[in-house]
C-alpha cells in the first residue's frame, strides 16, 4: 500500500490531464518495460524477469517475456496508452507520473540495491555559511534533473512545503533572485556533489542513500541542511489491461520471488531487488 506522501505524488502528476485509456490487447506475451539511453543494457537486466514471470502465467494464456525501452517518460506513456507494454518499475516521481497519465495500478513496492525507502538530503559545504533552507535564499542550490525523485521532486517539495520561494536558472552565470532559493539541473548526483565542492553551486540536494554513500573526507566538509520525507525507492506498476487475474497474478509471483531459489537468483541480478 502506498504511503501518504506517494498519493501525494499521484496528485501532484495529475496537472497533465485526467486518467487515460489503454488499449486492450489480446497477445501471449507479457512485456517489462523501462526508460534508457542504453537499451540493450536495461532488456539484459530486465529480460530474466520477464522470462521468470511469464513462466507463471501459462493460466491467462501468456507463453513468454518480453522488454521494452523508451527514450523518456512521454515514449512509454504512449506505449502504455498503445497497450504495447505490461508492467513498469521506477522511482516514485517518473511511476507517478507515468501512471498519472495512463490506465494502470501500482501493485508494489520494490527494493533496490538493499534500499527499501529513501529520501533526499540538502547539503552544503560545513564553512558555507549555510546551516538552514533560509540560508540558501539568494543562493543557488543544485538539483539532478527533474525525472528524478530524491535529485528534484523530493527537495522540491521539502522546499516549498518550508514557505521559501523557488527561481530557476538556467546558467551558472545567470542573475540571482535575492528573495528565492535559485535552482540549476546539475545533470547528475555526482555533478551535484562537485558543484558544491566547488562552489560552483552553494548547496545541493542528492538522494539520501547516496549520500551517506559518500566517501567520509567528503562528508567531513559538508553539512546537512535538511532532510526530506522517506518514499519507497521504487514502485511497480501494471497496465489494467492485463485484467485483473493477470495482475494478481503478477503481484504475487513477485512478491513470491524472495522463497524461491530461482526467483532469488534473478532477483539478485536485478540490482539486489
Amino acid at each position: 500500500m502506498l504511503n501518504p506522501l506517494s498519493v501525494t505524488l499521484v496528485l501532484l502528476c495529475l496537472w497533465s490531464g485526467a486518467a487515460w485509456g489503454g488499449a486492450a490487447t489480446t497477445r501471449n506475451t507479457i512485456v517489462f518495460c523501462d526508460i534508457s539511453d542504453e537499451p540493450v543494457k536495461k532488456v539484459r537486466q530486465f529480460k530474466p524477469l520477464a522470462d521468470y514471470v511469464a513462466e507463471r502465467l501459462g493460466a491467462y494464456g501468456i507463453a513468454s517475456g518480453e522488454v521494452r525501452i523508451a527514450r523518456d517518460i512521454p515514449g512509454l506513456v504512449a506505449l502504455f496508452r498503445e497497450g504495447r507494454v505490461d508492467i513498469y518499475m521506477d522511482s516514485p516521481y517518473p511511476a507517478m507520473m507515468v501512471h498519472a497519465r495512463t490506465d494502470t495500478t501500482p501493485i508494489l513496492r520494490r527494493w533496490k540495491n538493499g534500499v527499501a525507502e529513501y529520501g533526499s538530503v540538502i547539503f552544503a559545504l560545513k564553512d558555507g555559511g549555510i546551516a538552514e533552507l533560509g540560508d540558501i535564499r539568494g543562493k543557488i542550490v543544485a538539483l539532478e534533473e527533474r525525472a528524478s525523485t530524491s535529485g528534484f521532486m523530493l527537495p522540491v517539495a521539502h522546499i516549498r512545503k518550508s514557505g521559501l520561494g523557488l527561481t530557476r536558472i538556467r546558467h551558472l552565470s545567470e542573475a540571482l533572485s535575492p528573495a528565492n532559493i535559485n535552482w540549476i539541473f546539475s545533470g547528475d548526483d555526482q555533478n551535484t556533489v562537485q558543484w558544491v565542492l566547488a562552489g560552483k553551486a552553494h548547496a545541493g540536494a542528492i538522494g539520501s542513500h547516496q549520500y551517506h554513500g559518500l566517501p567520509p573526507e567528503a562528508l567531513e566538509g559538508f553539512r546537512v541542511v535538511a532532510e526530506t520525507a522517506m518514499v519507497p525507492r521504487q514502485i511497480v506498476i501494471a497496465r489494467n489491461g492485463l485484467g485483473d487475474g493477470a495482475i494478481r497474478a503478477v503481484r504475487e509471483i513477485l512478491a513470491a520471488m524472495e522463497s524461491d531459489p530461482a526467483g532469488r537468483r534473478v532477483l539478485r541480478k536485478l540490482k539486489k531487488t
